[in-house]
């Protein structure tokens, strides 16, 4: 692993150990470009995101004052507040999506440049250029994998469900049935999120096309499917953990809403008003923190490769040949 005052050379044979290391000692040494890129990038549609969110979680508090109130609201309240629900849902998901793409094109882009030279100045200028190169490809991926994966979803369920029918004069079969259904269900997701977890790498940092990169993708796994898993789940769970911290202060505003709201305080609107937007803030600032779980892919992809190919070792090999 390298000390914090090296360059990080990406095509490096690591342990896992050695994996997680990196990713943050990468994180430290390019922190300010890296994140002034994604800050500059993905700003607004993160700003939009937490309008439509405040909106959002400002009709989710109402719906929790009243269930905290034992209240009955009329068809009317419940309609308002469940059109105001789905009105700062739709704009929100939206806006997530594409400054989560964004995320993606600037840290995918912002490894490759590194990759092509360490030593170099990497600006936002550089970063727009090469994310807007990018984004479509990425939008149109995850809009395939998306499809791809509800389809088989659904063609899952069917089986499932024609299976379970096919048996229900058997109520332990039929329960047996639906619950190896969902079972399997769910196993299919991870095996399908492990396998394309380097699409939007290969399409960005290889500059793939997004079949190919579906392929390569899915051959680049082979034979390290559960290391691949593995580190995934922990760097996600580490960036995770992080990016919760982020939320707490408003779940403890919307608690505090909630329990002032049960007993009748007068303050329990205002609290609940504080709590949207730091909810709809937190969350939209903590989408920047899985830059890092996209850094932790490079590092492992670039070592994986680094171990199969030994390109760095080739490279050392033919200067070494050249001096000679």
């Amino acid at each position: 692993m390298e000390t914090f005052n090296q360059k990080i050379e990406l095509y490096s044979v690591r342990r896992f150990s050695d994996m997680l290391g990196d990713t943050f000692s990468f994180v430290r040494q390019n922190f300010k470009p890296l994140f002034k890129g994604l800050f500059y990038i993905a700003s607004p549609a993160l700003l939009v995101a937490m309008i439509a969110g405040f909106f959002f979680w400002q009709s989710y508090m109402l719906i929790v004052t009243a269930v905290a109130n034992a209240a009955t609201p009329d068809v009317t309240n419940q309609l308002a507040s469940a059109g105001g629900g789905i009105f700062g849902a739709l704009p929100m998901t939206l806006a997530i999506f594409i400054a989560s793409t964004l995320i993606l094109g600037v840290t995918f882009s912002y490894i490759r440049l590194y990759r092509e030279d360490k030593e170099r100045e990497i600006t936002v200028s550089m970063l727009w250029q090469e994310t807007k190169k990018y984004f479509w490809k990425l939008i149109g991926a995850q809009v395939l994998l998306g499809v791809l994966v509800f389809i088989l979803i659904i063609i899952l369920a069917v089986f499932f469900a024609v299976t379970g029918v096919l048996i229900n004069s058997n109520v332990v079969m039929t329960v047996l049935t639906g619950s190896l259904g969902g079972i399997a269900i769910l196993c299919f997701c991870v095996w399908l999120a492990v396998k394309f977890s380097f699409l939007m790498l290969f399409i960005v940092t290889e500059n793939k096309s997004v079949f190919g990169s579906f392929s390569d993708s899915y051959k680049f796994t082979k034979g390290i499917f559960w290391k691949t898993f593995g580190f995934i789940v922990v760097i996600s769970l580490l960036v995770g953990f992080a990016s919760y911290i982020c939320i707490i202060p408003g779940y403890i505003l919307m608690i505090g809403g909630t329990l002032s709201g049960s007993m009748n305080f007068g303050n329990s609107a205002n609290l609940m008003m504080a709590s949207s937007a730091l909810i709809s803030v937190g969350i939209s600032i903590s989408y920047l923190f899985y830059a890092v779980v996209f850094i932790g892919q490079s590092i492992f992809y670039h070592s994986i490769i680094e171990e199969r190919e030994g390109i760095s070792s080739n490279l050392e090999i033919e200067e070494i040949g050249k001096r000679d």
